[in-house]
C-alpha cells in the first residue's frame, strides 16, 4: 500500500505555495516509511494523474478560496471532494484539482482522497507565504501525520527536538 502527501500551488503567488511549503518541509524534517511518498506537484494539473493512480491512498494539501477567514484550514474527503457546486471545493489553479481527481475517478478509480485545504490570506504575487499563514504550517503538518498514525503509518522526525506533534481528528 503506498500513501502519497501531496502538496500543489504556486509557489510565486503569495500562499497559494502553503501546499509546497507544507510538503518541503515534511521531506526535510522526517522520515517516513517506505510506502509513503512525499511529492510536490506545484501546478501540474493533469501531469499528476498517473501518479496519482499509483497511490494506494491520498492525501492533498493546497490553498482553497471558500471566502472564509484566512488560515481557516479545511478537511474534505470522499464524494465532497468532487462537488463543483460548493466555492470551498475549488483549488485556485487554472484547472481544478477536483477536475484532476473526477477524471481519474470516472476513468481509472480513485485511491481513498483527504483534500487539506487552507484559505488565503494573499494571492498576489510574491515569493513568500504572508506571516499569518506561514504561522499554519505547523499545525497542517500535524493534522498530516495524524492522519498517518491513525492508518497505522510510521513516520519520525529527523531532529526529535524540532518535532511537531500530530493532531488527531476526533
Amino acid at each position: 500500500m503506498t500513501v502519497m502527501i501531496l502538496g500543489v500551488g504556486n509557489i510565486l503567488r503569495s500562499d497559494d505555495g502553503f501546499g509546497i511549503y507544507v510538503v518541503q518541509r515534511l521531506q526535510r524534517e522526517y522520515d517516513f516509511a517506505k510506502r509513503v511518498v512525499i511529492l510536490d506537484g506545484h501546478i501540474l494539473g493533469l501531469n499528476l494523474m498517473p501518479l496519482v493512480l499509483e497511490s494506494d491512498g491520498l492525501m492533498i494539501v493546497d490553498t482553497m478560496v471558500t471566502n472564509g477567514r484566512p488560515g481557516d484550514i479545511y478537511r474534505l474527503e470522499g464524494e465532497s471532494i468532487l462537488l463543483n457546486g460548493d466555492k470551498r471545493r475549488h483549488s485556485v489553479h487554472q484547472l481544478k484539482l477536483q477536475d484532476m481527481l473526477g477524471i481519474c475517478r470516472v476513468l481509472f478509480g480513485l485511491p481513498p482522497t483527504v483534500i487539506f485545504g487552507i484559505e488565503p490570506f494573499s494571492l498576489d504575487v510574491g515569493a513568500h507565504l504572508t506571516p499569518f499563514i506561514a504561522g499554519r504550517v505547523d499545525k497542517m503538518i500535524g493534522m498530516l501525520l495524524g492522519e498517518l498514525e491513525a492508518m497505522k503509518i510510521d513516520w519520525k522526525p529527523k531532529d526529535p527536538t524540532l518535532c511537531v506533534l500530530p493532531f488527531r481528528q476526533k
